[in-house]
């Protein structure tokens, strides 16, 4: 299960450089594409298309690294008001309805690329679904990284159902001889 989490984490960080790889090459073709225009009065007329598939790329790629380490802006105001126990409930219930949600999107997500199999841009020609692909690929992740929460959620409350009986049986062991 541990393997499962890391596995995820090295995933999500090989997306992390996915993504700086693509921004970094979508910034220095544009860079590029500014200086031809403007000191050679020439335009590329696929930069366009390359931009967008590099800021897809680059969106989803990221966002991964950043669900993954739960750097996503969150308002925990209201939750961080309840007990120990209600938190953990909202956290639940939210980890499982993220869970099913990804799964949802990925599916649909997945329709959709198959349904661009065959479609291919206007300029350059290039398959349509590569600009849906990193979408699966985050879902995926997402997905994958969800269900594994939702299992260390249950491995928590059996071991903290254990735990209880453990002190329920101890402490009646206790009465019974005293």
């Amino acid at each position: 299960m541990k393997h499962f989490g890391t596995s995820i984490q090295i995933l999500s960080r090989c997306f992390q450089y996915i993504a700086m790889i693509c921004l970094a090459v979508m910034v220095a073709m544009n860079a590029w594409e500014i200086t031809a225009r403007y000191l050679w009065g020439s335009s590329f007329r696929w930069i366009q298309e390359i931009s967008l598939l590099l800021i897809s790329w680059t969106v989803f790629m990221g966002f991964t690294q950043v669900v993954i380490n739960k750097q996503d802006i969150a308002v925990d105001y209201f939750v961080n008001l309840m007990p120990q126990k209600g938190q953990t409930i909202i956290r639940v219930v939210n980890d499982f309805f993220l869970a099913i949600s990804y799964m949802i999107l990925l599916v649909i997500t997945i329709q959709m690329v198959i349904s661009h199999a065959t479609q291919t841009t206007l300029i350059m020609g290039m398959p349509k679904y590569l600009y849906t692909l990193p979408l699966v690929c985050m879902l995926t992740v997402l997905s994958l990284n969800s269900i594994y929460l939702l299992f260390k959620w249950v491995v928590m409350f059996q071991n903290s159902k254990q735990k209880n009986s453990v002190n329920v049986t101890s402490e009646f062991s206790v009465r019974k001889e005293g």
